[in-house]
């Protein structure tokens, strides 16, 4: 079987861990967060899940000894929805370019940033219920990630490891986003795109032909 780590975060953590547990396919080394290093032999990836926010939990993930060559897949829970993804590390997506991404498509950035503050504090207190079948459908939408990610390996999709499955407890829908990068982005190695016309840039065009 594939080796994986998990680290859990509060009572949704544990109940998504019973689900992984029982997987036939995948063999999860639990890593509880501030105990101890990561497993050996060294696993394929790492996956999270909780209600913490996911700066806390990178911290949590760093902290346990996984560099950013490791990739590690998010399952976090909100009030009114819960996500599996991006997958973050090297060759995927970077939590920075997410928090803009999510920044960049909220019409109520100021609320949003009002409400998430409440959240996280409730979070940290583990304060957010959840229903059984929400674990048990995150659990199983990670591990369709994981078949995909041990399967093709390293000629895994770019836009693949870069998506987000987000479900919305309002509708019951399950949505695919993919996480775009921002220009310049030093994590995800995307160069920032010239403008047409620029001075700068023709200069610099130009001295380079020159050398």
């Amino acid at each position: 079987m594939t080796a994986l780590a998990f680290l859990p975060f509060g009572r949704f953590g544990q109940d998504v861990e019973h689900v992984l547990s029982a997987s036939e396919h995948f063999e999860f080394h639990t890593v509880r967060p501030g105990e101890g290093g990561p497993p050996r032999p060294a696993p394929l990836a790492v996956v999270t899940a909780g209600s913490t926010p996911l700066a806390v939990v990178e911290a949590a993930v760093r902290a346990a000894g996984f560099g950013r060559q490791v990739l590690w897949l998010p399952l976090l829970l909100e009030p009114s929805e819960f996500s599996v993804g991006p997958w973050i590390g090297r060759g995927a997506a970077c939590l920075e370019c997410y928090d803009a991404r999510r920044a960049q498509h909220d019409g109520s950035q100021g609320r949003s940033d009002t409400a998430r503050a409440v959240w996280d504090a409730a979070a940290h207190a583990q304060l957010w219920p959840h229903l059984p079948s929400q674990a048990r459908l995150a659990a199983g939408v990670a591990i369709e990630r994981l078949f995909c990610l041990a399967g093709e390996g390293a000629t895994a999709s770019r836009d693949d490891l870069r998506s987000v499955v987000r479900w919305r407890s309002a509708t019951g829908d399950l949505h695919n986003h993919r996480v775009l990068a921002r220009g310049g982005c030093e994590h995800c190695a995307v160069p920032r795109p010239a403008r047409s016309g620029d001075p700068l840039v023709t200069l610099v065009e130009t001295l380079a032909k020159a050398g």
